[in-house]
């Protein structure tokens, strides 16, 4: 059995564990049935085949949305099921087996009854989830009322990097984790980026960073750069950049202190960006971009 809810740009369906999310575009070209029987509130029983599947998939592969090669991934272990859907005003509740054997009336009519009955309690759902954005909302609001007092309280152009860390803290109690926040200042063609007033360094005309690189682009296009640099892209990155040489030595200690590399998140505000960087290849979501976003214009005041 699985659950399939409509949402505002598509559908979901839960099912053994899993959630798999579709876009509106999908459904009507791949689905276009399934929609209309959920306008029109009718149960659908129907043998669905490998077949079938194949010939839906296809379509999405003509409006250009996956490649064939994806499609023949999406089909692995498929088999020909029978498959009831019955609707609610949310989406439905379908149940489906294997084989050639169709499910009786009776066993439609009970799971029409039982959706009925999941009906209300996934109203209830909805209203708990909303009861719960509107407590994170509120959360939130807290924590960036937190951040405008340390930036209300700053009595020296050090107090900045407080405020960093303030910001940072707050992100964590969201579960955006990172290892460490920087602020980068953009003055003409050059770059301070500092971690605190003791680890302050700037970025010369070359490398990633450089005026053509894609810092500048996405900084003057006000973008967010989201990226993971392996460790020996980083060594690579910051030779450019400072100029530096490393000795194999060097290298090799560099490499065992961060062999996994880092995930780099820069957010752009007038002056410059925030940026957060974690071990690992580990990309932010996007929500975690988003509450940052909040966060950075915030403290582009201070």
């Amino acid at each position: 059995v699985s659950i399939n809810h409509v949402t505002a740009d598509g559908a979901a369906m839960h099912g053994e564990g899993q959630e798999i999310h579709t876009t509106q575009r999908f459904m009507e070209i791949a689905w276009p049935d399934w929609l209309d029987h959920h306008r029109r509130r009718a149960t659908w029983s129907r043998h669905l085949t490998v077949d079938d599947k194949r010939r839906r998939f296809e379509r999405w592969v003509e409006a250009g949305g996956a490649t064939t090669e994806e499609i023949e991934g999406w089909l692995v272990g498929q088999e020909n099921l029978w498959t009831v859907d019955v609707f609610f005003d949310r989406g439905g509740l379908a149940m489906n087996k294997g084989g050639d054997e169709p499910f009786a009336d009776n066993d439609i009519a009970l799971l029409e009854r039982f959706t009925e009955v999941f009906a209300l309690g996934y109203r209830r759902h909805l209203d708990l989830l909303a009861a719960e954005q509107r407590a994170r909302d509120a959360e939130v609001e807290h924590a960036l009322e937190r951040v405008r007092t340390k930036i209300a309280g700053m009595q020296t152009s050090t107090d900045l990097y407080p405020v960093a860390d303030q910001i940072q803290q707050e992100l964590s109690q969201f579960d955006v984790e990172s290892d460490s926040i920087g602020i980068n200042i953009v003055n003409g063609d050059k770059v301070t980026g500092t971690a605190g007033p003791d680890k302050v360094h700037t970025w010369r005309n070359q490398g990633p960073n450089s005026v053509s690189g894609p810092f500048f682009q996405h900084f003057r296009e006000g973008r967010v750069w989201h990226r993971f640099w392996s460790a020996r892209e980083n060594l690579q990155r910051r030779q450019e950049e400072y100029e530096a040489t490393f000795t194999e030595e060097e290298i090799q200690e560099a490499l065992k202190k961060r062999p996994h590399g880092f995930t780099v998140v820069d957010v752009p505000f007038r002056n410059g960006t925030l940026g957060l960087n974690r071990e690992g290849d580990r990309p932010f979501s996007d929500d975690d971009i988003a509450l940052t976003q909040r966060f950075t214009e915030v403290f582009a005041l201070g």
